[in-house]
């Protein structure tokens, strides 16, 4: 089963959360999705997975959160599961799923991307989906994200070294 939630936390300081951190309410509900997977265990041997994808950066900017908040709040319903022994929950990188390549340390160039994408898309929202340049213009997104998925490298600092020492992935 997959479940979209988790975005991030209320923006709403004053009047609905206490901070951007996952809380009790996270705590419970995460508890109650792992039951439904324990329970399909019951009846089925395998068990059955709840699958968390998270959109928070899809739109988090309409409602003023930053990618590290986001970010941290993914951690913290993390550290949760993990702490709970929740096994019948997993959780999905929406860019993953999508297949776009992401990398959770690079914050700035994430969100720049992000930006650029969407200004591209704005741009040409208005055009009629059967013509021939909204045909084009998808063309062309297909193939940068090929090219993305394709030729991307990024580096990631080795923690624990005292050179420049880079761990570099494509």
């Amino acid at each position: 089963m997959v479940v979209p939630a988790y975005p991030f936390k209320s923006p709403n300081r004053e009047s609905k959360v206490l901070g951007p951190d996952p809380d009790v309410g996270e705590r419970m509900s995460l508890q109650h999705l792992n039951s439904i997977g324990a329970r399909i265990q019951q009846i089925y041997p395998p068990g059955g997975h709840v699958t968390i994808v998270s959109d928070g950066l899809c739109y988090k900017d309409l409602l003023g959160v930053s990618d590290e908040e986001v970010f941290g709040y993914a951690k913290g319903l993390h550290l949760i599961t993990e702490g709970l022994g929740l096994k019948h929950l997993k959780f999905m990188d929406l860019f993953k799923l999508i297949r776009i390549p992401s990398h959770r340390c690079d914050l700035r160039i994430l969100s720049a991307a992000r930006v650029e994408a969407r200004s591209k898309f704005d741009q040409n929202r208005f055009l009629s989906p059967s013509s021939t340049e909204a045909e084009q213009k998808v063309r062309e997104a297909k193939e940068v994200a090929r090219i993305l998925r394709q030729n991307v490298v990024q580096g990631e600092e080795v923690t624990g070294s005292n050179s420049n020492d880079q761990r570099f992935r494509a």
